[in-house]
């Protein structure tokens, strides 16, 4: 793993890091994963997360990410979480809107 901890990192930072393989994936999404863990109470950042939802879809992604690496094609966002805001659909996340009305409201499609 790289010696900077990517929560102090761009996201080109990032990507540059996952494509030059000095830096995992797996690494990046742990320690945003963590993170968010540490402060969401404090902060009250995010509706919801799943973290073997997160490792599943980290875990589909290394192969992809390896062999764009191999090709020397590099990804613009390889290995940069994104989280997605509860008023946009995502097959399975919680789309409250913000609203108490909704807060258990799963989305069915994306």
């Amino acid at each position: 793993m790289s010696s900077v901890d990517p929560i102090q990192m761009s996201a080109c930072e990032i990507a540059s890091a996952v494509n030059e393989g000095s830096l995992k994936a797996a690494d990046v999404a742990s320690s945003f994963l963590q993170r968010t863990e540490d402060l969401h109470r404090e902060l009250n950042t995010h509706v919801f997360w799943d973290k073997e939802a997160v490792s599943n879809e980290t875990e589909k992604q290394l192969d992809y990410i390896e062999a764009a690496r191999r090709a020397q094609k590099p990804l613009p966002l390889a290995g940069v979480p994104i989280a997605i805001k509860d008023n946009i659909m995502a097959e399975g996340a919680i789309v409250s809107c913000g609203s108490k009305f909704l807060q258990n409201h799963r989305a069915a499609y994306d």
